[in-house]
């Protein structure tokens, strides 16, 4: 579906390199802080917390800007009409976020994707629209990335609807309904 050429692939890789800076500047304030500081167990408990709080946003704000990068902005350099389980699609004029986000394991993310809605009898049939990009991307029941989806089916053998949506929660920083859940759940099983 998608294929980068080298400024697209250089212009990506600039703003991921700027999102991480960010993230790399408050780590080196964690490090000075932490050793600025009579070194106590619960200093080192705060420090390492906190750098794992760092880390996982540094995750998911490099997952954002990478997916949401893939796609061309503008709606002429996408495919006017694809077809997906033998059913053609037409494409809308601008780009869409998903609703409510999707879930990664170092939390939520928006996605901005151009959707695909169904054309003539389809249409009728109250089939719903289609992102190849998400598609492409391998987003399980609009929600969750491959390796998330992964962890939630593993996790969803040994707990029970609550304690997996507590989990997911203070893993992941992912707040799901029971409902997105079962969805996930039904569509890694």
């Amino acid at each position: 579906m998608v294929s980068l050429i080298a400024q697209d692939l250089e212009r990506i890789l600039e703003e991921a390199r700027l999102a991480a800076q960010s993230q790399l500047e408050e780590i080196d304030q964690l490090v000075r802080k932490f050793l600025l500081q009579p070194i106590t167990p619960q200093a080192t408990w705060q420090f390492e917390s906190a750098v794992e709080d760092r880390l996982r946003e540094f995750g998911r704000s490099m997952l954002e800007v990478v997916y949401n990068r893939i796609e061309a902005d503008d709606p002429d350099e996408m495919p006017k009409h694809v077809e997906s389980d033998r059913q053609q699609y037409g494409r809308k004029h601008q780009k869409t976020p998903n609703r409510g986000g999707i879930g990664t394991v170092f939390g939520k993310i928006p996605l901005v994707r151009f959707s695909y809605e169904p054309l003539s009898e389809a249409r009728d049939d109250q089939q719903k629209s289609v992102s190849p990009l998400e598609l492409c991307l391998g987003i399980v029941a609009g929600n969750a990335t491959p390796a998330l989806a992964e962890r939630v089916g593993r996790a969803a053998a040994g707990h029970t609807q609550r304690e997996l949506l507590e989990l997911l929660e203070r893993e992941h920083r992912v707040g799901w309904s029971a409902k997105v859940l079962r969805r996930v759940t039904a569509a890694v099983s």
